[in-house]
């Protein structure tokens, strides 16, 4: 079985003292692409990022300094309901937020660093990171053990238009079939982040640079509806 990941982006810059910016070793940006969720303008997106192949771990590098920190609205009132908005959430569902769910520790990352040598071992760790934590997310969102799973490939970014949230997409093979998978995502730690799980027949995935975007397309408009998680 294959399956696509995703990981969101501003998670890990918001778990971290600083943010981070992704770049791709010999990889063609795509053009901008827009979605066609016309009927919901919440669900509208960018395709800034596909690499039809897949990159490994090895070409994919993450820049991570604090000039790509969240700028803060100009609005007071807005940014400060920002908290208020999350305490709400966080009475309505207590387990939103576990606090080792990000796991900055696992990068290095124990408090606020600003040498400039620290930081670029923290860089290398969060690309490290951005591969082995969807790997975890697999795990614990479908119940596959993690033994199944082949080491992700990066194949792309996209970008919510309405509040230019980023998402990075990964490719990953199961060793399990369909059925056992869907066995397993019965009974999965974390499967109340999703709605459903898609299994779809290896011979309507084509390699394709078109077929790619289309895929992509299909999984983040799901995900943009029903932005907790699919």
């Amino acid at each position: 079985m294959r399956a696509a990941a995703t990981r969101h982006l501003c998670p890990l810059a918001a778990s971290l003292p600083q943010s981070t910016r992704f770049s791709s070793r010999m990889a063609a940006p795509a053009p901008a692409t827009a979605s066609a969720a016309a009927a919901d303008p919440g669900t509208a997106y960018k395709l800034l990022l596909s690499c039809p192949t897949g990159l490994p771990r090895a070409r994919v590098s993450v820049k991570f300094d604090n000039i790509f920190d969240r700028i803060p609205h100009p609005d007071t009132a807005l940014e400060e309901s920002i908290s208020e908005i999350w305490n709400q959430r966080l009475e309505r569902n207590p387990s939103l937020y576990n606090g080792t769910k990000f796991r900055p520790q696992e990068i290095g990352i124990m408090g606020h660093q600003a040498d400039e040598e620290d930081l670029a071992c923290v860089s290398e760790r969060v690309s490290q990171e951005m591969f082995e934590g969807i790997i975890r997310e697999v795990v614990e969102e479908t119940g596959v053990p993690a033994s199944s799973l082949t080491d992700p490939v990066f194949i792309g970014v996209s970008r919510r238009e309405m509040n230019v949230r980023p998402t990075a997409f990964f490719f990953t093979k199961c060793g399990i079939d369909s059925s056992g998978v869907n066995e397993l995502y019965s009974r999965a730690q974390d499967g109340f982040e999703s709605t459903k799980l898609y299994a779809v027949s290896v011979i309507d995935v084509s390699v394709s640079h078109y077929a790619v975007a289309t895929k992509l397309e299909m999984i983040m408009i799901p995900r943009l509806e029903h932005p907790d998680g699919i």
